[in-house]
């Protein structure tokens, strides 16, 4: 996973969702098995006491707030996963290929 610390060095304003969370999920049909890149897609905080007046708002609905990329198959030995986080693009590589370029224009405020 990749956090924020929000805009302060002391954590507090930060968002409390991952900018990326790697998945694996079991699922069916061709993406069994598959690792997913699942990418915060705005900035909003969309739970608790500090999301409350964006609960509800279609921005804060999974499919408006998130993008999930493919990484694919997972296999039985290792997997090399590489995230790079600047110049506001989330990349993610999975053995040495690039699978993820994601603009985060949005969380460039944040502290990482």
């Amino acid at each position: 996973e990749v956090h924020n610390k929000g805009v302060t060095v002391d954590g507090k304003d930060n968002i409390p969702h991952p900018l990326l969370r790697v998945v694996w999920r079991e699922g069916a049909g061709e993406t069994a098995g598959h690792y997913w890149a699942v990418v915060k897609d705005n900035a909003l905080i969309c739970k608790g006491k500090k999301g409350k007046e964006n609960i509800g708002k279609p921005a804060c609905k999974s499919e408006n707030a998130y993008k999930q990329y493919d990484l694919g198959k997972a296999k039985a030995g290792a997997t090399d996963f590489n995230i790079i986080v600047g110049n506001s693009t989330l990349i993610v590589n999975v053995d040495g290929k690039q699978k993820v370029s994601h603009n985060i224009e949005y969380w460039s405020h944040l502290l990482s």
